[in-house]
């Protein structure tokens, strides 16, 4: 979902019942898949 999200926007406010508790960059999907690939 974020993958989709972020093709559009530079960045994702992540909000918990209403409330925003951080913001998701393209950067941070980018570095998170690309080490979840060195893993495997």
């Amino acid at each position: 979902m974020a993958e989709k999200a972020l093709r559009d926007s530079d960045a994702l406010m992540v909000v918990e019942e209403g409330k925003p508790v951080g913001v998701i960059t393209r950067y941070d999907l980018l570095g998170f898949l690309s080490e979840g690939a060195g893993r495997r």
